[in-house]
Order: structure tokens, then C-alpha cells, then sequence
């Protein structure tokens, strides 16, 4: 019934948005505001906590709104039984987490790419119109010059669903940052399953609703594009842009030593093409092997590391004089002041950009939630 968005102890932690109609209401006031308070005393809004509340919430509207009213509340339904029980869901999950890493581990180029699919198909949401939202539909806007960008990866990841259909292609979406986090050795994201296909696009206020996404978006448009959807503009954007950055570097970084790696093997006459599957691969077979630590619980990709160094460097480039080699939002983050004091304040602690990104991200798979298990219905 509720979308909750939710971040770590800072303004993230304390933007928490009810997308039900009981948002203004008495009794869903008192159950989001002591949520807040009790977390942001301990520096950290849990999972269990959005859980918590949302249940809480839900409660206080269910028994006020007919079937009808419900549905038009939100866009993006769950079925939290839709694989079955825990034993199913977790193959489901390994099967999806599976296919993307093997993807990945042979275009890494992609890894930022990949990322922004998630981020990209939950920015469909509007608080305003309470339509849209992470539900799939991204395969019917790559059209958009806001996901122009997306290109590759998204059919590659379009053509992993087709071979695991009983996973609904939303939630290949949002497994999509959550795996490519994993592979550059950060957080572990948890991603709630059982979103619903939609079956066309997000509708937009107008055709600039999502601009802020776009490589020559201005400063504005950057803030905008996640206030549209309930989240803090400016310290998202900087997150957003931090993470697309550091993962664009990595990958790049190895997919050239994947391309000289397959250029030597393919001299010697010994290159062959592998698949990267669970279990330990043999390092002489080609591309994906070499990447790729193999063991089950830590599939890495080897020296990366995901933290701030992107926006380190966009300092230090500035310091310097050698700003030839900034992207145009690059310039625009350093040149505003409320994107700039979030990028310093990023730059400054890894650990903190860490940690708020993979909040940032678990709340964009999560927004317009509209859940359909039992223990949300009266």
C-alpha cells in the first residue's frame, strides 16, 4: 500500500515518504515520525524498520479504503509469495544473480550501465501523479533520450530474462545495481522480490520529467529528477554521479586486461571462450576466468574496490587545472554549491558514500510499492 523511502543517518535517513493516501493523516504521522527519530539516534535507518513501518501504516489504511481506492494509490505491485517458499525464492535469486554476474564478468565495460538500470526503471515513479516506479517498464522507454546511455546493457539484460522468465524482468532490473555493487566489492544490497511487469511505459508530466538523467542534464535537472520521485535532490545526484563514475572507471579498467588477456591467449592458440559458473574455473580458459574470483560467496571482480574515488579525483583534476577532462557533469557538480558541499562531504568519507549509495539505491527499487501478500490486506 505504502512506498517508503529511506536512507542511511543522514538526509537520506530522515526523508521518509508514505505514497498512500493516509500520508497526511494523524495516525500515519505518529507511526513514520517515531520510526525516524529512534533511528536517526542510532546513525542508521534499518531495513527491518521500513518494514516495520510500512506494515504499521498499512495497518492504519487498509480498513479505510476500498479495493479500488488501493489500486490507485500505487503502480508497483508485489507479490511477496511469487516464487513460492523461502527454499524457492532463494534459487530464484541465485539463478538471477548468476546469469547477471556471468554477464558481467565478460562486459565489464557495462558494470555502470548495469547499475543505472535499476536506478533508471524506479525513477519512473512520480510522487505526484503515484504512477510508475521500478515495475519493468524501462524495456518500453529505451527510446527515451534519458536511457540512450542504457543501450547495451539493457538488451543484454532483457535477453537474460528471456532465459529465466519465471523471474519477472522487474526484478532482473532490480537485482541490477545490487550484483554490480557485489562484484566491485561493495555493500550487499537486499532486494525485495516479486514486483509485477508493467505492460508499457511509465507515464511522464512532460518530456522533460526525467532529463536529470541525461550526460548534458544542468544542475536543476540533476535535483530534479529524484525530488520527481520523493528523494533528496542534490545528495542523490552526487551519489548517483559518484557510483556511475567509479564503476565506469573499473569497468573500463577491465575490459582492457580482459581484451590484452583474450589478445595473448589468442597468439598461443589456446584461447577458448568460457562460461563463468559457481565452482573453481580453470584460469587458462579464456576471459571470464581471469576476472572473476569463483568463489560462491565472494564472486569478485578482482582489485576492485567501490568507494568514493571518483569524486576524490574530480577535486584533485579541479585543484590542478585539468579540468579538459571532465565530462560536462562533472563541471556542473563542481560549479553548484548544494551538489559541490555534497560532493566534498562524499570525497571526504568513502565509508559514508558506501554506505548511502546502497541505501540510495535499495529505496529506488522500492518506490510506489504497493504489496499484495496477506498480511497487508484487511
Amino acid at each position: 500500500m505504502l512506498a517508503f523511502l529511506a536512507g542511511s543517518g543522514t538526509s537520506l535517513g530522515r526523508k521518509a515518504v508514505c505514497t498512500a493516501a493516509c500520508s497526511n493523516s494523524p495516525e500515519c504521522r505518529d507511526t513514520v515520525q517515531p520510526a525516524i527519530n529512534n533511528e536517526e539516534q542510532c546513525g542508521l535507518w534499518s531495513r527491518r524498520s521500513v518494514v516495520r513501518t510500512i506494515a504499521g501504516c498499512a495497518s492504519l489504511t487498509v480498513g479505510r479504503l476500498s479495493d479500488r481506492d488501493r489500486n490507485a494509490l500505487a503502480e508497483v505491485f508485489f507479490d511477496i509469495d511469487r516464487y513460492g517458499d523461502k527454499e524457492m525464492k532463494v534459487s530464484a535469486i541465485n539463478k538471477v544473480k548468476q546469469n547477471l554476474r556471468n554477464m558481467l564478468a565478460e562486459n565489464p565495460e557495462l558494470l555502470a550501465s548495469v547499475m543505472a538500470i535499476g536506478v533508471h526503471d524506479g525513477l519512473g515513479f512520480s510522487t505526484a501523479t503515484r504512477t510508475g516506479g521500478p515495475n519493468g517498464s524501462l524495456r518500453f522507454e529505451a527510446d527515451r533520450p534519458c536511457n540512450q546511455l542504457l543501450g547495451d546493457a539493457l538488451d543484454k539484460v532483457n535477453n537474460l530474462r528471456e532465459r529465466l522468465k519465471d523471474v519477472s524482468l522487474a526484478d532482473h532490473y532490480a537485482f541490477c545495481g545490487a550484483v554490480a555493487l557485489e562484484l566491485v566489492g561493495g555493500p550487499r544490497i537486499v532486494v525485495q522480490l516479486g514486483r509485477e511487469d508493467a505492460s508499457k511505459a511509465d507515464p511522464l508530466e512532460n518530456e522533460s520529467s526525467l532529463d536529470g538523467l541525461r550526460g548534458d542534464s544542468n544542475a536543476e535537472q540533476m535535483k530534479l529528477v529524484f525530488e520527481r520521485a520523493g528523494l533528496p535532490g542534490a545528495q542523490s545526484a552526487v551519489l548517483f554521479h559518484g557510483a556511475y563514475g567509479i564503476l565506469n572507471a573499473i569497468g573500463k579498467q577491465k575490459a582492457e586486461a580482459l581484451d590484452a588477456e583474450r589478445a595473448a591467449l589468442a597468439e598461443d592458440e589456446a584461447f577458448e571462450d568460457a562460461d563463468v559458473t559457481y565452482g573453481r574455473v580453470d584460469k587458462n580458459r579464456g576471459r571470464g576466468a581471469v576476472l572473476v574470483e569463483t568463489n560462491v560467496a565472494t564472486l569478485t571482480l578482482k582489485g576492485a574496490k567501490f568507494d568514493s574515488e571518483y569524486l576524490k579525483q574530480l577535486i584533485a583534476l579541479e585543484k590542478s587545472g585539468k579540468t579538459s577532462s571532465l565530462s560536462p557533469k562533472d563541471i556542473v557538480l563542481l560549479q553548484d554549491p548544494e551538489l559541490r558541499s555534497f560532493v566534498e562531504k562524499y570525497a571526504a568519507s568513502s565509508k559514508q558514500f558506501v554506505r548511502d549509495f546502497a541505501q540510495l539505491y535499495e529505496a529506488c527499487t522500492m518506490l510506489g510499492a504497493k504489496y499484495e501478500n496477506s498480511r497487508f490486506r484487511d
